[in-house]
């Protein structure tokens, strides 16, 4: 049980965000939210049904009478959630676990046979093998701490302390970070260096001056971001009326920061390239809303230092022997930081990506908003004019058609492997489209067909409003292409199990603004979960089998 409480209180101090709905002490700096049992149960339920064993929760049920001599949780009330709050005590966090009862020693009865309890005065010792844990009975919770001081001052209603987590989530941390000691925070930034300074030298020791600078600028930002946020909340919700299961990860900032200003500042997100929006794709994103200035400027510095590290790679690649070829390809280079400076000054993010794994025929594009297009053109010719001199350059037409006020560059690749002629076709199309305001790009079997479909949906959509991020993927989809392309069983299996998913096999991403803040979705359908559950039935079944 010791051991949980620690796992419990790593799990809060290092969670990943919503408005302040509770009464807390400044020393408390995360709570972990549980719901009741009767709801987890219900939920649990849910997922025996769409794994195939509907049996789960009676499963569940009679392994606790077992081990409670036919009393299961006697004296714990099953409808109300519980949790545990983790309090500083100086510089060191301890977590208090509270439990809803309606009669503490029924409960500590039922628990007997594994956990020996004596109670002196208002506070029971309980010895869970070598180790100790206190308790303590207050109105209709149990409260559990590490020592009897850590029970001193407890919340008279703890479940306020939980807002609304128990009623979203099934377990859910928060994180409190205003509370968080600044040498707390500056132990956690220095644990993260650490562990990244470990994985260099794993990776081999030495690291690129340009690679040092980009960490120290995201580790910058990121300390920025955790000491001007609010809170920061984690949860896992298991959601039988939408027959999904869904983790969601969100951020808040402090009124009157520069973060909450930055979250202000994103306002509603509307996008030229809807017709990216393609859920029956194997693939789809779709990305939109404003930049803003800190986010600017962050983005300076970062493309900055790319264009420092290209410019040396140049300067310092031996193949180049021209030294009239290495100006001008230093000078398209810069042409295209020019450009992507210019694109992110205009304050406006627009970008979608697809891709589609057909047997017929793979294709893929992605396409988003840029400044400056007749330069990333000059850009373009500039590098095409140098690749010509290769000998396998397969040379690109310029301005081979245009639509919807973009100019379409083709150039055809040759696919040498019989495996993927079949998929691409002898001569793979590759298509740059630009314009004034818009730049789509274009790969695999009749692209240029797809760019155009691609263009002309978003057209009829100009303007649209969308969530700031999208994203979804078809599993079926995958399995059904990867089930062409190989033989392994274990691949048909599950292509198979999925066909019985319909249109209920996706893993989606969503971001949408909450107040002061941003809120990630990760979101798996019920067609997934079935098929998982049949896998692992097959799975069990065959290892009884072999048993």
């Amino acid at each position: 049980m010791k051991k949980l409480m620690c796992a419990i209180l790593a799990v809060g101090l290092m969670a990943v965000p919503q408005s302040r709905l509770w009464a807390q002490s400044s020393t408390d700096v995360a709570v972990i939210s549980v719901t009741s049992y009767d709801e987890m149960m219900a939920d649990i339920g849910f997922l025996g049904q769409m794994a195939d064993r509907p049996q789960t929760g009676l499963m569940i049920e009679g392994f606790l009478a077992a081990f409670t001599n036919q009393r299961g949780l006697e004296g714990m009330d099953k409808s109300r959630p519980w949790g545990a709050v983790v309090r500083m005590a100086g510089p060191m966090p301890y977590p208090v676990v509270f439990l809803p009862v309606t009669d503490i020693d029924a409960l500590l009865g039922a628990l007997g046979n594994f956990v020996q309890s004596q109670k002196r005065g208002d506070v029971y010792e309980l010895s869970v093998g070598p180790q100790s844990l206190y308790a303590k009975h207050d109105g209709n919770w149990a409260f559990l701490g590490q020592s009897e001081e850590h029970l001193n001052e407890l919340p008279a209603d703890p479940s306020r302390l939980l807002g609304d987590l128990p009623e979203t989530y099934n377990i859910a941390v928060r994180l409190m970070t205003e509370n968080v000691p600044p040498e707390v925070m500056e132990q956690i930034f220095a644990a993260i260096e650490a562990g990244q300074q470990m994985v260099n030298a794993q990776n081999g020791g030495a690291e690129p001056e340009f690679a040092v600078r980009m960490r120290e600028q995201q580790m910058a930002g990121m300390k920025q971001a955790l000491e001007q946020a609010d809170e920061i909340t984690a949860g896992l919700a298991i959601d039988a009326s939408a027959r999904s299961i869904y983790l969601d990860g969100i951020t808040t900032a402090r009124p009157g920061t520069q973060l909450a200003e930055s979250y202000r500042e994103k306002g509603v997100s509307r996008t030229n390239l809807a017709g990216f929006d393609m859920p029956e794709a194997t693939m789809s994103m779709l990305a939109a809303g404003p930049i803003t200035e800190q986010e600017v400027e962050q983005a300076m510095s970062g493309i900055a230092l790319a264009k420092e590290q290209f410019v040396a790679a140049i300067e310092q690649e031996a193949k180049i022997d021209d030294e009239q070829a290495r100006a001008e390809l230093k000078e398209a280079v810069e042409s295209l930081f020019r450009v992507a400076e210019a694109t992110i000054r205009s304050g406006k993010m627009d970008m979608g990506m697809v891709l589609q794994l057909d047997p017929q025929g793979i294709w893929g594009a992605a396409g988003g908003h840029i400044a400056q297009g007749e330069e990333l053109t000059d850009a373009l010719k500039k590098v095409a004019a140098l690749a010509e001199k290769e000998e396998d350059f397969p040379g690109i037409q310029f301005d081979a058609a245009s639509h919807q006020g973009v100019s379409f560059h083709t150039m055809e690749i040759p696919v040498d492997e019989p495996e993927a002629q079949q998929f691409l076709g002898e001569r793979m199309d590759l298509v740059i489209g630009i314009g004034s305001s818009k730049a789509i790009v274009g790969i695999g079997k009749d692209v240029m067909a797809h760019l155009r479909g691609l263009l002309d949906s978003s057209a009829s959509q100009a303007n649209k409003e969308i969530l700031p991020m999208q994203f979804s993927v078809s599993l079926k989809s995958i399995f059904d292409f990867a089930g062409t392309v190989s033989q392994d069983p274990q691949v048909a299996m599950f292509s198979s199990l999925l066909e019985q998913a319909g249109n209920k096999d996706h893993v989606t991403m969503q971001v949408t603004n909450v107040e002061r803040g941003q809120r990630f979705r990760l979101n798996i359908e019920e067609g997934i979960l079935k098929a998982l559950g049949q896998l692992s039935n097959m799975a069990g079944a065959g290892a009884g089998a072999g048993f």
